[in-house]
């Protein structure tokens, strides 16, 4: 064979090894590797050092440390490779021993070190390291400043910039790093003016700093003052557009950007699914030359957003290799559509679902109180976290049983301000007042949710005067305070005083929801206020675009039929958008009772039954209005 076709196959050899690393393919990477040792390159330090490395990838450290066993004369490439491996994997007492068994330890090797033990969190090793390191280098400096800035070390961090003889580029882009990611985005901008030579990082660093905290002018001056761009600075300030919902500009700039990569392409794909223009998404998706995970997930989660099912399971079924994001959404879709088998299904067929997965997993059968099997999930989960824990115990106390809730709000092992609201709610929602007013006055901290569910405890427990003085305490008062009002008074006889809530409601700037409106409703049925009901009505949608629900068209029906205007209250009900339901007949049908019609309320009582043939009310009140 001639050297030409040595190298060529050695080349050959090389792409495949770096290609099993990257994917982690062990198998495939241990039958290139015995393909190696058949070969004229069995003895190749170069493939050698690759194999060592692809091992590392893969996860197999043993196999790693063999083929670095068999390289007979490692080179400082070989080494360092084999730091890496053992780092990479978590393997620090083993990478700190071959460190220091190298003949000779070069620059690579000391960077290796101090980054290993940076990641890790040992921020006390790696500076032992930096310290013991003579010639340190721009890198050396840049990761334990960016260790001890990252973990919230800024003063540290600062000082060791202080203390650098002569910063670089690099060094200062790493510093404006560091002030970014504390908060200081003055000093960073201070520093970034000072810099007299910035490279394409220091520029996209401040770009994208600016553009995360809604500065746009800032940003795109940025962007404009750069004397040249790649493709990842494009990227940046459409994102930034994108994701500050300035879709439009966001788009002017996709367009006049000289080249496009699937970043780009993703960019401009997410603002749109997110500022809800999902026709032009589904064509921009359609148009994208390249996809990648990212840009199917998107579209993905777009019609998972708008709970499009269909659309969902069609983009998943397309998807050439779907990842865990993918199937955790497809999951989502299935649990918010109420198909529980199928989002089981897909769980699964996951090897290692994300802690996100579990908790969507378990979300699913809590919010169905399916308890049985949230409970199994639950107690399976590797990792709870906070948010695990409340699903179970809201799970429980939503579900009617408070003292199983109680049990793991007492086994968790710290509790967060939703914990404590979601405790003292379902004590109240259960009638325990007396315990959950207790819970309440232990709280340790408490927001404008702590005082609605206070509020809440009272108006159920029908005690007006204490959910009167609550609301005249709270600091603030948002829709779910000014709802809780408008239920106590209406509950409690004093339609008048919901008037008047509602209308200090709309003056204090706070717009009403369905609940605010089905509730005034009401009041205004018990006062018979029939004009004054159809105006509230009618300006639901037209004046606050609240879409009326059947509950709202079975209050206005029993409004007018009890006043006498049974033709227009049947006309209400064929005016319906969907199918009138048996709370709009049994209306129609009380109404017709009392105005002894027995045309109208044999036409409704003949509806009702048809929901339910058990209703024997509906054969009174029928009997009643045919004896007139």
């Amino acid at each position: 064979m001639s050297e030409s076709s040595h190298r060529v196959e050695q080349d050959h050899f090389a792409v495949l090894l770096r290609q099993c690393g990257t994917s982690k393919k062990l198998s495939e990477g241990r039958r290139v590797h015995a393909q190696i040792l058949e070969s004229v390159h069995r003895h190749n330090r170069y493939l050698a050092n690759l194999v060592v490395e692809m091992y590392g990838r893969c996860g197999s450290v043993e196999d790693s440390k063999a083929a670095f066993d068999r390289i007979p004369q490692p080179n400082l490439f070989s080494w360092n490779i084999m730091i890496q491996v053992y780092t990479r994997n978590g393997y620090f007492e083993q990478a700190l021993e071959t460190f220091t068994q190298m003949p000779v330890q070069n620059t690579i090797a000391w960077n290796s070190m101090i980054s290993a033990y940076a990641d890790n969190g040992n921020l006390i090793q790696a500076q032992e390291i930096f310290e013991k390191m003579k010639n340190k280098n721009d890198v050396s400096w840049t990761i334990i400043i960016t260790a001890y800035a990252s973990t919230g070390h800024f003063e540290k961090a600062n000082n060791l910039f202080q203390q650098m003889a002569e910063v670089t580029v690099v060094s200062c882009t790493a510093m404006i790093q560091a002030y970014i990611l504390n908060g200081h985005l003055n000093k960073a901008k201070f520093l970034f003016d000072k810099m007299q030579e910035k490279n394409i990082l220091t520029f996209t660093t401040m770009l994208v700093a600016y553009a995360e905290t809604g500065h746009l002018e800032q940003a795109k001056f940025i962007f404009d003052a750069m004397p040249y761009r790649d493709v990842v600075t494009w990227t940046a300030m459409i994102d930034g557009y994108a994701q500050n919902g300035n879709l439009t500009e966001a788009k002017k700039l996709f367009e006049s950007a000289p080249v496009w990569n699937v970043i780009t392409w993703t960019a401009i794909l997410t603002a749109s699914t997110k500022s809800g223009h999902l026709d032009a998404a589904e064509e921009m998706f359609k148009n994208m030359p390249e996809k990648n995970n990212v840009s199917w997930n998107a579209m993905l989660a777009s019609y998972v957003t708008v709970s499009n099912i269909r659309k969902a399971k069609g983009i998943f079924d397309m998807m050439p290799e779907p990842d865990v994001v993918a199937r955790t959404s497809m999951i989502q879709a299935y649990a918010d559509a109420g198909d529980l088998d199928s989002a089981k299904i897909i769980f699964d067929q996951i090897e290692d679902p994300t802690f996100v997965t579990w908790t969507v997993m378990l979300q699913a059968y809590a919010r169905n109180m399916l308890l049985e099997q949230a409970r199994i999930m639950f107690e399976k989960m590797p990792f709870r976290d906070t948010g695990a824990w409340n699903s179970m115990i809201a799970a429980y106390a939503h579900s009617g049983h408070i003292n199983e809730s109680q049990k793991l709000f007492n086994q968790m092992p710290r509790w967060d301000l939703v914990t404590w609201n979601i405790i003292v709610a379902g004590l109240g929602r259960n009638g325990n007042f007396e315990e959950a007013l207790s819970m309440f006055y232990e709280m340790p901290e408490r927001d404008t949710i702590s005082w609605n569910v206070l509020l809440t405890i009272f108006v159920q427990a029908g005690a007006l005067a204490k959910a009167e003085k609550t609301f005249a305490t709270m600091f603030d008062h948002d829709l779910v305070s000014w709802n809780a009002m408008l239920a106590a008074y209406a509950q409690n006889g004093h339609p008048r005083k919901a008037v008047e809530v509602f209308l200090e409601l709309n003056l204090r700037g706070a717009i009403p929801d369905s609940v605010a409106f089905l509730s005034l409703l009401t009041v205004c049925n018990h006062l018979g206020l029939i004009t004054r009901s159809i105006q509230l009505f009618s300006s639901m949608h037209h004046d606050f675009g609240v879409i009326q629900s059947q509950e709202h068209y079975a209050c206005i029906v029993d409004v007018i039929g009890r006043c006498g205007e049974l033709q227009n209250a049947k006309d209400v009900i064929h005016s319906m958008p969907c199918k009138p339901n048996l709370e709009a007949w049994g209306a129609m049908l009380g109404a017709s009772t009392v105005q002894r019609d027995s045309l109208l309320g044999g036409c409704a009582a003949t509806k009702v039954l048809e929901f339910d043939t058990s209703q024997a009310t509906s054969y009174v009140m029928l009997s009643n209005a045919l004896q007139v």
